[in-house]
């Protein structure tokens, strides 16, 4: 589902209250019943007014009485000489409406009028096509800020206009958290403010069902209006051939900067370029062009099994799309695009646009490096430069260039080699300052730098050579363990190897377990995570060299310790002695002050559910269906539930700990609000729920037991109608996964550790 975000917000008017009318002044109707106004003019939220009045003649017996013809007044109380009466908030134009008073034979009336509701914020879809909508704002207030999305209709219709907020209020915090930056920082840089006029926004899908809305916000998070929407739907995409495709370029020095705009959106193309050689190979016509790249792509992907839908998949755009290409230098290239089809077959005629880039001066920059802190894999590396044009800084094996004499030799054999793509790589800019790793043990290496763009060589080389220590006994290996920022459930790790040229496990293991379970364990996320494939193993959990990690999913007041297992890189094979250290204890619990709970009011038969509803439903067949949500007090910032197979003392936290349950909802738990549950008859289960604050602390955790029987099974009619709306919510939890299974009883878990990729090659940490 696609979830565009765009700026919106909203500030709502002072609105009138109360309004009075006392004794003073020229009475300005009088009969009987004397009133002090003809008419009264009140606001437009819901309020409770009074007005005063009087009897000129009163008679022993009679009351006043007051009616009034229109709905949205009530009469509340009559007094002596007060009258009291409600008024409905009024969400639409201006009204008015009659207090017809009687007092005995004597007549009189007061008329009521309520202001009209001012939307703070207006919103019109204007137009829509295959791809895109075009919507306009009008703010009352042109200082009002606001904001707002794009989502599926389907996805909009299962939520509550709480629940959308919180969700979008999850998704802003997220992202704010993610750039290093404040709540406050973050959306003072995407909130808008006041009246636009022909937002456009693409990407969307075509043939489909969206909602645009939109609210006030603040920079600090705070919601100022309610819940402004519009429905839209997507057009068909264009069918027609006659597609036509606008490139342009700019080039700049090396870089083209290529822009494809379709006629027509919506519609799947392909693009590419090739150079002006490969265009004469394929006998010099566009459309002969085209086709052989199309054939050689389909070979190319099918030599590593990928299926020609996937090919299309890979390989096409819908909208305008913009990418920049590092061209050769002294080379024409042509960029082409054209319509084609889920078989990869070209439709339209090919739309292309010819450009060259040019011969590449050479630079003046001056390249300085200074090295040091050479170990068996790595060393570190200083460079300073007189000015921004790029260059390679570059190890190589110092034998592999040993007889070449000049710098057009080593560079022409970097090229062929290595080829353009390892040199772009390594590209860099200006000062830098980092570590090369991945290096082999006991060999000389010439440390190149030299200026490089376009494949052409703009400087002189830089050469300095080195040699990595040699690697020692891997048992001789020490390791300076480090454990700081302890806290409840997180800690950071360094580990210092003395030799660099070793690869091992590293991981946190409670401080009891032995050598013999932590290996079990090791040997389980091989075959489990990693199903057996020892070079992913390898490329995720292995290390080389230092290590800076987090570690986090800690049980409080428990003692860990860190362990390191040297390992081959190559082959499931512990080829050292495991080493302990880093041991730390956490610290005790902190718990948020937040309530969870979490619960039904009703479950339903996936039998009749099905039947009602097979198109969508077939998931649900022979299970209970249980649509669970949840309620929290206080402030938070996440949640997780699920529900839990039971057994004997689930529900005493003296035998399953808060903690165990915790660790077991990080990884199970729903996060999302409702879910829909599936479960078995007649068995018991258990709903576990737990709450965080903004800084991760958890909530206690909320329990309760429940059995599940056929009898107490309600009405699979209201589930489709409530729960599924119109065309059924139920697609959109097939789509989004918002169902989810009864879990197997929680089991002690392991921390999560920061995962890393030890790379085979040289990297540059820059």
């Amino acid at each position: 589902m696609k979830r565009l975000f765009f700026g919106v917000a909203t500030v709502v008017a002072a609105l009138v209250s109360l309004c009075s009318c006392e004794r003073g002044g020229e009475t300005v109707k009088e009969s009987g019943i004397i009133l002090y106004n003809s008419e009264i003019e009140v606001g437009v939220d819901a309020a409770t007014l009074r007005f005063n009045y009087d009897i000129k003649n009163r008679i022993e017996g009679v009351n006043l009485e007051v009616s009034c013809a229109e709905e949205w007044i009530t009469i509340d109380k009559i007094g002596e000489t007060v009258v009291q009466y409600l008024v409905d908030e009024n969400s639409g134009a201006e009204r008015v409406a009659t207090l017809n008073l009687t007092y005995g034979s004597e007549k009189n009336s007061l008329k009521i009028r309520q202001q009209g509701y001012v939307a703070p914020l207006a919103l019109t879809v204007e137009t829509a096509d295959a791809t895109s909508v075009t919507f306009s704002v009008a703010a009352h207030d042109e200082e009002t800020t606001w904001i707002g999305q794009i989502v599926g209709k389907e996805w909009f219709e299962g939520f509550t206009t709480e629940e959308l907020l919180y969700e979008d209020m999850r998704y802003y915090n997220g992202v704010a958290n993610e750039m290093g930056i404040t709540l406050e920082e973050y959306l003072s840089s995407v909130l808008s403010r006041g009246s636009h006029s022909g937002i456009r926004m693409s990407g969307l899908d075509p043939e489909t069902d969206y909602v645009v809305y939109i609210y006030g916000l603040t920079a600090k998070g705070e919601v100022t209006s309610r819940l402004f929407h519009a429905e839209f739907s997507t057009e068909a995409p264009y069918e027609g051939n006659d597609v036509t495709y606008d490139i342009n370029v700019e080039v700049n020095r090396a870089i083209a900067k290529i822009s494809i705009q379709p006629s027509h959106e919506g519609v799947a193309y392909f693009n590419n370029l090739i150079t002006r050689e490969d265009f004469e190979a394929y006998g010099g016509d566009i459309n002969k062009a085209a086709d052989g790249v199309i054939q050689k792509i389909i070979e190319d992907y099918a030599a590593w099994d990928y299926t020609l839908a996937e090919t299309f998949e890979y390989n096409t755009d819908y909208l305008a799309t913009e990418y920049e290409f590092e061209a050769m230098a002294n080379t024409e290239y042509v960029a082409f695009a054209f319509k084609w089809n889920e078989k990869c077959e070209r439709l339209s005629e090919v739309s292309y646009k010819w450009f060259e880039v040019g011969e590449i001066a050479p630079s003046e920059n001056v390249i300085t490096m200074e090295i040091s802190n050479v170990t068996q894999s790595t060393f570190d590396i200083v460079t300073t430069t007189t000015n921004l044009d790029p260059y390679v800084i570059f190890p190589i094996p110092a034998m592999d260039i040993a007889k070449m004499r000049t710098d057009d030799a080593i560079f022409e054999y970097i090229l062929n080699t290595y080829g353009t793509s390892s040199l772009v790589y390594y590209q860099c800019e200006g000062d830098v300052e980092g570590t090369f790793s991945g290096l082999e043990a006991g060999t000389e290496y010439a440390v190149l730098a030299f200026g490089y763009e376009a494949g052409t060589l703009t400087t002189a080389i830089v050469r300095e050579n080195i040699t990595t220590a040699e690697a020692g006994d891997v048992d001789a290996c020490v390791y300076t363990i480090e454990v700081s920022d302890i806290g409840d459930r997180e800690a950071q790790v360094s580990i210092r190897p003395s030799d660099f040229s070793i690869y091992y496990y590293w991981n946190v293991f409670e401080a009891s377990m032995t050598e013999e379970e932590i290996k079990n364990y090791i040997l389980s996320t091989y075959n489990s995570a990693y199903y057996g494939d020892y070079w992913e193993f390898s490329y995720y959990e292995l290390a080389q060299g230092n290590v800076e990690s987090s570690i986090s999913q800690l049980k409080p007041s428990t003692d860990y310790k860190i362990v390191v297992i040297p390992m081959n890189p190559n082959t499931f094979e512990y080829v050292g002695t495991m080493r302990e250290g880093g041991y730390f204890t956490t610290e005790e619990a902190i718990i948020a002050d937040i309530t969870i709970t979490a619960g039904f009011d009703a479950y339903y038969d996936g039998d009749e559910v099905y039947e009602l509803e097979p198109q969508y439903c077939s998931s649900w067949k022979g299970w209970v269906v249980v649509p669970m949500s949840v309620n929290i007090e206080g402030e938070f910032a996440g949640y997780l539930y699920t529900m839990f197979s039971y057994v004997e003392g689930l529900e005493n936290p003296e035998i399953y700990s808060d903690n165990l349950l915790i660790d077991n909802l990080y990884n199970v738990g729903a996060y999302w609000s409702p879910a829909y549950f599936r479960g078995e008859w007649d068995k018991t289960v258990m709903i576990a729920a737990v709450a965080f604050d903004y800084d991760g602390n958890p909530s206690p955790v909320y329990r309760s037991v429940h059995t599940f029987t056929r009898d107490g099974a309600s009405d699979a009619q209201e589930f489709v109608d409530y729960y599924m709306g119109t065309i059924t919510t139920s697609s959109a939890v097939v789509k989004h996964n918002l169902d989810a299974a009864v879990l197997s009883t929680p089991e002690s878990s392991y921390p999560r550790r920061e995962m890393t990729k030890q790379q085979r090659s040289i990297i540059f940490v820059r």
